[in-house]
């Protein structure tokens, strides 16, 4: 279902300026530069590190204690779930030597049997 309220810009624009500054708050306290010190840019990777550090200090959550609360299979099921609703998409995991965890991507029926096989690094 569409929100339309939900996507204005009117609504988003601001929050999303407000979560850029708390991020570049962080950032510019990490890289130790002064308060007064131009806004530093947030690029692409500098976003989960400075989420994290914000959610510890603003909220008192601990993304790493929240993970053991998330095993990867259970995380690897839900994402399976989501992408069949909401693509056709099956993921299904597959055995190969020495690779111990890859997924393989294949299509609802009648579709073509699989779409491929994307390397899944698990740390």
């Amino acid at each position: 279902m569409y929100h339309g309220w939900l996507f204005t810009p009117g609504w988003v624009r601001p929050q999303a300026d407000k979560e850029l500054q708390l991020l570049q708050s962080y950032k510019r306290r990490h890289l130790g530069l002064p308060p007064s010190s131009a806004a530093p840019s947030i690029r692409g990777w500098d976003r989960n590190f400075y989420s994290a550090l914000a959610k510890r200090e603003e909220c008192g959550l601990d993304t790493r204690k929240l993970a053991s609360y998330l095993p990867l299979a259970s995380c690897l099921r839900g994402l399976s779930l989501i992408v069949e609703r909401l693509y056709g998409i099956h993921l299904r995991e597959v055995d190969l030597e020495p690779v111990r965890a890859l997924f393989s991507l294949t299509l609802a029926p009648p579709a073509p049997p699989s779409l491929g096989s994307p390397h899944l690094e698990v740390r």
